[in-house]
C-alpha cells in the first residue's frame, strides 16, 4: 500500500449499514408511525404536531435501541478504522441515529471514540444528512479542507451529503455490486468490502 501519511485524509463514516450491521426495521417503524413506504422517517417526524412527534421519537428510540443491542461489525470494518488511526488519519461518525443508539452500536463494535480520537455527530447535533453543515464542521475541527475528506456510506443520504459538502463520496456496497439499493448515486469510489480497502487507499494516493 502506498504511504500517504504525510498527506492526511479525514474519513467520515456512516454507521448503520456501513460500519455496523444492525437490522434496523425501517419498514416496521414506518408502519408503526403510519407512514407510507419509502418516506424519510426523521423528516416526517419533524413535520408532525408536538404530541405526535413526541410519541414518534419514542417509537424510533425503541427500535434503534433494539437494533443497537444486536449490532455486529461489517467484515473488516473495525480493522480498517483502526488502520486509519495508525496512519494518524482523523475519523468521525456521522449518523442520523440518536447519540445514545450510536454509542451503544459503537460499543458493540468495540470502537471507542476517545481511543480513536474521533468524533460522533448524531441527529441531536444539528442539521441531519443530507445537509452538509456537519461535514463542514468536522473538517474545520480537523483542520482539513473538504477536498481532503472522504464520506463513506451505503445510502443516498451519504452520497448526496458528500456531493453537497464537496468531499469525496465512497459508496460501501458490501456484497452487492452497486449497493443494496441497486445504484451508486455517482459515487467517486465504490467499496465492495473493507477487505478491499487497500484499493481505496491506492486510489487516494493516485489522485493526490
Amino acid at each position: 500500500m502506498n504511504d500517504v501519511t504525510d498527506e492526511r485524509w479525514g474519513v467520515i463514516f456512516d454507521l448503520d449499514g456501513t460500519l455496523a450491521r444492525t437490522n434496523l426495521d425501517f419498514d416496521g417503524i414506518r408502519t408503526e408511525l403510519g407512514l407510507p413506504s419509502g418516506v424519510p422517517i426523521l423528516e416526517a417526524i419533524e413535520r408532525m404536531s408536538a404530541d405526535a412527534a413526541s410519541q414518534a421519537w419514542e417509537v424510533l428510540d425503541r427500535h434503534e435501541g433494539v437494533a443497537a443491542a444486536d449490532a455486529e461489525p461489517m467484515p473488516g470494518a473495525v480493522e480498517f478504522v483502526n488502520s486509519l488511526r495508525e496512519r494518524d488519519w482523523p475519523v468521525a461518525i456521522l449518523t442520523r441515529n440518536s447519540r445514545r443508539a450510536a454509542l451503544a452500536t459503537l460499543e458493540r463494535l468495540g470502537l471507542q471514540l476517545d481511543v480513536l480520537r474521533g468524533e460522533l455527530v448524531a441527529r441531536e447535533d444539528g442539521p441531519i444528512k443530507p445537509d452538509p453543515a456537519a461535514v463542514w464542521r468536522i473538517c474545520r475541527n480537523w483542520g482539513l479542507p473538504p477536498e481532503r475528506t472522504l464520506l463513506v456510506g451505503d445510502h443516498w443520504f451519504d452520497l448526496e451529503t458528500a456531493r453537497r459538502a464537496g468531499v469525496r463520496g465512497v459508496l460501501y456496497t458490501g456484497s452487492h455490486e452497486r449497493g443494496r439499493f441497486g445504484h451508486d448515486w455517482h459515487a467517486d469510489f465504490v467499496l465492495t468490502s473493507f477487505a478491499d480497502a487497500d484499493a481505496l487507499l491506492a486510489w487516494l494516493a493516485e489522485s493526490t
